[in-house]
């Protein structure tokens, strides 16, 4: 597949260049899924990140930054509308589609899940429901008995421009600990100890974790996309 990017000048810049759908390196094997429909304008990189979720933006921003792209808090009255699906790319792409009724300008939005084998892949893309229903003590409750605690962590950030929607999704594989650990980060990063380390994603510093995360392998391959297929004919 090919596809042609254009922007104007001043705020943006014509551009007109073509690329194959490929995996972006080989340190990322996800592959990226375009979805493009027309010649399509991008503004510079500042992007508005559809969540409430300060902590994602920190965490998104920590690895951006040093790609020269900022993302902000989208308007309050702009809400992220999620279907249940059983994929997260499924669940960020509908989230996308529908914001980009009511906001027009270049936006991001991502979506994960927390998966475990041995409970049938549960939570997955309910991550955030059962986080407010049972919580982190629920699922290591469901997991007291269990000998297989290999699970994996997967995020699908989908990022518009001018309607169209490319998607970036990122898997860390790991275990379930057996008890909370850490108390930095958000969610289920207490139970979670990424493959290779002996440590949960809540006993890593903010920098530690967005060099190995899911969703900071996620945004990179976005910077990289932007970076590499847009940033450089500036």
């Amino acid at each position: 597949m090919k596809f042609i990017l254009a922007s104007v000048l001043n705020n943006i810049r014509l551009i007109s260049f073509q690329i194959k759908i490929r995996s972006i390196t080989n340190t990322f094997k996800n592959k990226i899924l375009i979805q493009i429909t027309n010649t399509y304008y991008v503004p510079f990189m500042d992007f508005m990140f559809l969540t409430k979720n300060i902590n994602k933006i920190k965490e998104a921003n920590a690895v951006l930054r040093n790609y020269g792209i900022k993302l902000t808090a989208a308007p309050l009255h702009i809400e992220k509308i999620e279907i249940q699906d059983d994929h997260v790319e499924n669940v960020a792409l509908y989230a996308a589609k529908n914001a980009y009724k009511k906001l027009k300008r270049a936006f991001v939005v991502e979506d994960d899940g927390l998966f475990i084998p041995a409970l049938k892949n549960f939570p997955g893309p309910y991550t955030a429901f059962a986080l407010k229903t049972i919580g982190i003590e629920g699922v290591l409750k469901l997991m007291e008995k269990v000998s297989n605690r290999e699970a994996y962590f997967l995020s699908a950030v989908v990022l518009q421009i001018s309607g169209n929607f490319f998607l970036f999704t990122k898997k860390v594989d790991g275990t379930i600990s057996l008890t909370q650990k850490g108390s930095s980060g958000f969610g289920f990063d207490p139970i979670f100890i990424p493959l290779g380390f002996n440590i949960t994603y809540a006993e890593m510093n903010l920098e530690q974790k967005s060099q190995i995360s899911h969703r900071a392998g996620a945004f990179r391959q976005m910077a990289y996309f932007l970076n590499n297929y847009y940033k450089k004919f500036k």
